[in-house]
């Protein structure tokens, strides 16, 4: 700061003064003789005292003695400005890693929106009955039952595997117990691949009932259940292998042996467990794939 008084002082010096020079009071006897000139105001009379005194006792030691004063304070200033610096840096970094941070989530939310929005995701559509009729009497004689899977994503499945069963247990054991495991049927291949594309369906396997089965359980002798699970990947590089559960109790009302249209229909409400997708699963992921390898058991 003094610095740039000094050396605005210095520059001033060099224009044209309309106003009378100060002068030291204290150092001059006979003050009258300089009438014509005003006295310096204090502080820079107390400056050219400073001045004066340290030109009168220059010395080495005194010169190395301010300058040891000068370099302690000059490294003092520059050791404040650095801390500042470093703080201002660190601030920066700080922020710079905020706005990475920040970035990166809006990097996964995005990426997890697209997989939401466009992934394949199966699941059941529909339950299907064809009677199977005998020509001779015009009368159904047995039954078969599947479900439509259903993809509803904007991109097929990839390595799709399906299961599906059933059992018609008597009407006393109409509820499955707790431990009831959900097995597979042993006659279904189950290194069948499928595929389904985006926005379409695929038939399972058709299960056989019997007609005396379908007529206990219309008539309140016994149930059916019907069971499965489809698993499998997205096209999507990284994403885990997917698993849809589902278990429906089947209803029959009418006549299951008349093929005439109206006669029987059927049914189906959701079993307390063994009906979720992925995380909500009761059982884990059966199968594997290439791209999913740890998920085989």
């Amino acid at each position: 700061m003094w610095g740039i008084y000094f050396a605005a002082a210095e520059l001033c010096s060099n224009l044209p003064s309309y106003s009378f020079s100060c002068v030291l009071v204290s150092d001059e006897d006979n003050t009258k003789d300089y009438s014509g000139n005003q006295p310096c105001a204090p502080m820079h009379e107390a400056i050219f005292r400073l001045l004066k005194f340290l030109w009168a006792k220059a010395s080495p030691e005194y010169i190395n003695a301010f300058a040891a004063v000068a370099v302690a304070v000059f490294t003092f200033t520059l050791w404040r400005s650095t801390l500042k610096l470093w703080k201002a840096g660190e601030k920066q970094i700080a922020a710079a890693n905020d706005a990475a941070l920040a970035a990166n989530r809006s990097a996964d939310i995005a990426e997890n929106a697209l997989i939401a929005g466009q992934g394949a995701f199966v699941f059941v559509k529909n339950c299907i009955f064809n009677g199977i009729t005998d020509p001779t009497t015009n009368r159904i004689v047995h039954w078969k039952v599947n479900v439509v899977w259903e993809n509803s994503g904007e991109t097929p499945t990839r390595y799709l595997k399906l299961r599906i069963n059933r059992e018609v247990p008597p009407l006393q054991n109409s509820v499955l117990p707790d431990d009831f495991t959900f097995p597979d049927s042993p006659a279904i291949d189950a290194d069948t691949p499928a595929l389904i594309g985006p926005n379409a369906t695929i038939d399972s396997t058709q299960l056989d009932v019997t007609l005396d089965e379908m007529t206990a359980i219309r008539d309140g002798g016994q149930c059916l259940y019907l069971w499965g699970w489809a698993e499998y990947d997205n096209v999507f590089l990284g994403t885990p292998r997917r698993r849809t559960e589902f278990c429906y109790r089947i209803f029959v009302m009418g006549d299951p042996s008349d093929p005439a249209p109206n006669k029987v229909s059927f049914r189906w409400s959701l079993h307390k467990t063994h009906n979720g997708a992925d995380d909500e699963c009761m059982q884990p992921i059966k199968t594997g794939s290439p791209k999913n390898p740890r998920s085989i058991t």
